[in-house]
């Protein structure tokens, strides 16, 4: 189990997991993109879910190991599962909210502030941690490009746990 792994700070044992997975869940998913999204059965739905969530983890293994770019890729394949096959907002916006993140640790300030402000219209309630931390970053993205350092209040929980 790959999560087993990143508890251990294994991240080459943890993507070795997921990429097992991913070659399974790839397999199946190219005959799955062919049906209409009406026509997708219980373990059709199961299996993009896991996909996602595969993609997402593999993401957040190598943002982790401060990657930007395969990060991205993996949160974005897992962004174009989320615009075509879910109907949570949260769920795009949590995945928006990652690719942000990508950006930011690349110091690609413009496109972060751009993925942060998206993600956080793909949220209802005004008040909620993932809105308020894409705020506080993109006003610090702003002052970053336009200064080339940090504020001191840009270090928070979120930083510490690679969110």
């Amino acid at each position: 189990n790959a999560l087993d792994y990143r508890d251990k700070d294994s991240t080459v044992a943890c993507c070795k997991e997921y990429y097992r997975a991913l070659e399974a869940l790839e397999e199946r998913f190219s005959i799955i993109q062919s049906f209409d999204v009406e026509q997708l059965t219980k373990q059709d739905k199961q299996i993009i879910k896991l996909l996602k969530k595969t993609y997402k983890g593999l993401g957040t293994d190598y943002s982790i190991s401060l990657l930007p770019n395969p990060s991205s890729y993996f949160y974005r394949q897992a962004l174009a599962i989320d615009k075509k096959y879910s109907n949570s907002p949260a769920g795009l916006g949590t995945t928006l909210f990652l690719i942000a993140y990508g950006f930011d640790i690349s110091e690609r300030f413009d496109s972060a502030c751009y993925y942060y402000d998206t993600a956080i219209r793909c949220f209802d309630n005004d008040s909620s941690d993932i809105i308020n931390n894409g705020r506080d970053r993109i006003h610090d993205g702003k002052y970053r490009a336009r200064f080339g350092r940090r504020k001191n209040s840009f270090n928070s929980k979120h930083d510490e746990s690679g969110i």
